[in-house]
């Protein structure tokens, strides 16, 4: 299975470099960017192409990785919920009856009349 992830991994960057190399022969000028009022920087597509993709990877991670941490967080909660539960099922499965005096069994079937 890993063989075959870093296959797709691969056969990815191929296409993706052969995407930024087609899209530099099409358009050899740069674009120019509005970034806000009174900057504007000139790109190429090529690079910015490569970089909405690194940005779009980023906040992909960032985002399975919040992900990740909550369910972690969630997974140790409720560890800690099992292990008290466990300790006070455990206690009271050793405790003692001390009312053994008081437990009264009475047979129902000396009362039945045929």
């Amino acid at each position: 299975m890993r063989i075959l992830k870093i296959f797709i991994s691969i056969i990815i960057i191929i296409g993706l470099s052969l995407l930024l190399y087609e899209n530099q022969e099409l358009n050899p000028d740069p674009l120019l960017i509005w970034l806000y009022p009174g900057v504007i920087k000139s790109v190429l597509l090529p690079i910015l192409i490569a970089l909405t993709l690194l940005v779009g990877v980023v906040v992909g991670f960032l985002i399975a990785l919040s992900q990740i941490l909550t369910e972690k967080s969630e997974s140790r909660i409720l560890r800690t919920r099992v292990k008290r539960l466990q300790g006070e099922l455990d206690e009271l499965r050793n405790q003692a009856i001390s009312d053994v005096n008081d437990i009264v069994i009475r047979d129902t079937t000396e009362n039945v009349e045929l």
